[in-house]
């Protein structure tokens, strides 16, 4: 029997082998690149917003050390700030777009169709998933660390920009529209899938929602956020439809704008119902 597995390991890789290697290995590198793309373009695009910023302040003829100190108030930088986001997730959106259009690489992330299973059950998987992360939210921020103050910069950050029509309208393209569909594509769609060529479901999902969670960079919020993705991945791994998840995230991100002014009335009351409210991902 030894005798046979030497043999077998010895013969040679047949090409369909090889290929099939190589296009995971290819999956995997393009899904790291595009996080660290992510990344780039976020940094890149905050800078240049905050440059705009500081140059619209010049030209009132403000001094060098008040024009620093500008620089940190939200209500300066929070409209720059929305723009770069968009921006930028408009341009990684692109980028992906020019690579993913290529032979499959579209239909093989399920961006072709939607849940394999009929709408009921993923109705119920959305409904499991989301409340089990609601759950553990509610238990995070309750019992695990009462005092912290879940995603509060991000909080003061759109509080800051002017409450115009037109504002409003392009914190919830940002935020419930655009960055959802850009997240999905990577961490779901790129990222989720070329771990589940090396490790189990389970430990990508895992993975995947922990880099997700690591990315909006709100330490805080860091385990709800981790949970967040790990219900997106779930609801991913069994509906094998980059459309579901798109669309229950925008759901979701568009909730936690819409409800934000009852979830503040609530942290105002110190009612733990707060907790319970969607978290912007």
């Amino acid at each position: 029997m030894e005798e046979e597995n030497r043999v077998e390991a010895a013969k040679p890789e047949t090409p369909d082998a090889a290929k099939v290697k190589s296009d995971k290995a290819l999956e995997l590198v393009a899904a790291i690149g595009a996080v660290f793309l992510f990344l780039f373009c976020q940094f890149v695009f905050s800078l240049v917003g905050l440059a705009i910023a500081a140059a619209m302040n010049a030209e009132h003829g403000v001094s060098q050390a008040e024009l620093m100190q500008s620089l940190s108030d939200t209500s300066v930088i929070a409209l720059p700030a929305i723009w770069a986001t968009l921006i930028s997730n408009i341009f990684v959106l692109g980028i992906l777009w020019l690579f993913l259009r290529r032979g499959n690489r579209l239909q093989r992330l399920g961006w072709h169709r939607w849940s394999v299973i009929n709408w009921w059950k993923t109705a119920a998987l959305f409904v499991i998933c989301v409340a089990a992360a609601l759950s553990f939210n509610y238990v995070y921020t309750n019992y695990i660390f009462p005092d912290l103050d879940m995603q509060g910069a991000m909080r003061e950050l759109f509080a800051a920009i002017p409450q115009t029509l037109g504002n409003q309208l392009l914190l919830f393209l940002t935020v419930a529209v655009v960055a959802p569909i850009v997240e999905e594509v990577i961490f779901r769609g790129l990222l989720q899938n070329s771990l589940a060529n090396y490790l189990p479901p389970w430990a990508a999902i895992i993975l995947s929602a922990f880099i997700f969670a690591l990315i909006h960079f709100q330490p805080e919020a860091l385990g709800p956020l981790m949970a967040l993705g790990a219900a997106f991945g779930v609801i991913y791994h069994i509906t094998k439809s980059l459309r579901v998840t798109i669309l229950l995230h925008v759901f979701n991100n568009a909730a936690a704008l819409a409800l934000e002014p009852l979830a503040q009335q609530a942290r105002e009351a110190e009612k733990a119902v707060a907790a319970m409210m969607p978290l912007l991902g």
